[in-house]
């Protein structure tokens, strides 16, 4: 598929899920800041956000800890056999299976990710849709503040990708070429923390099946055609889903922010994930 019918799929995506968004966010009584309209009010409330996300964890409970230290266990268990993952795929991959992650691939680029965030801001403007253009916002901001944090992770970790052939556990710390280095997965971060403000703002469960269901394909595929290690998918998407959760949270339809606190639930056949304000 070409990148222009590529674009249109995006924006037609972006369409009908912030439609379904719009549906939430302009009931009567629900406060929506400025209109959530492009301007320095928007971008300058960025920096509190950043710092209201990044001490967020000092208000954890211990459930909440103990989601985190779950997930941290399994990356390290998948770091541990990130090498046996990677050649599995290798030897598994076929030509269909090439040309389907060939295609998913380009849902995270830049290109069709700030794609899919014009067509929500535009289209609300043109319908007079708040919802549509806190939709956008919103994952403009999760999109920016989680890309920022992955990349200083990465410079930092310095841990090379599967196609440099030194193995899962190399690692080239203050690498600034980040074509080389692996750890996290910024596309997979990424489309993630977009699909969870898109998933949250919508209020349907058809809409967030879509969305996160993009979203994990992509993630996946970043595997299949060897860009990341199995830990990085891992890492990036955790990552960009709790930016994405994070900035929905402290940008509330209407009242005070409070403490983050997330909420787990068991049942006779099923898991829920979930925050609670």
């Amino acid at each position: 598929m070409t990148g222009r019918r590529l674009i249109v799929g995006l924006f037609l995506i972006g369409f009908f899920s912030g439609i379904a968004s719009a549906s939430v966010g302009d009931r009567p009584g629900s406060v929506l800041g400025p209109g959530y309209h492009l301007g320095a009010k928007y971008f300058l409330n960025y920096a509190p956000d950043f710092k209201n996300i990044i001490v967020s964890p000092f208000h954890w409970k211990t459930r909440d800890a103990l989601l985190f230290g779950g997930t941290t266990a399994l990356i390290g268990v998948l770091y541990a056999y990130d090498g046996d993952i990677g050649n599995w795929v290798m030897d598994h991959r076929s030509f269909t299976s090439n040309g389907t992650t060939r295609f998913l691939s380009h849902f995270a680029e830049p290109p069709a990710m700030f794609g899919l965030m014009t067509a929500m801001y535009a289209s609300g403007e043109i319908f007079d849709k708040p919802g549509l253009r806190r939709t956008a916002l919103l994952s403009l901001e999760a999109y920016i503040l989680h890309t920022s944090t992955s990349s200083v992770i990465k410079f930092f970790a310095g841990r090379l990708r599967y196609s440099e052939g030194q193995g899962p556990h190399a690692l080239r710390p203050f690498e600034i070429r980040f074509v080389k280095t692996s750890f996290p997965s910024g596309h997979s971060g990424s489309i993630f923390a977009v699909a969870t403000v898109i998933a949250g703002e919508s209020g349907s469960w058809p809409v967030g099946v879509l969305a996160y269901g993009v979203a994990g394909l992509t993630a996946l595929s970043r595997l299949h055609d060897n860009e990341h290690w199995a830990s990085d998918i891992l890492a990036g998407s955790a990552l960009g889903f709790f930016f994405g959760t994070m900035v929905r949270h402290f940008n509330p339809r209407g009242g005070a922010a409070g403490a983050p606190n997330l909420a787990v639930g068991l049942g006779p056949a099923s898991l829920s994930v979930s925050f609670r304000f």
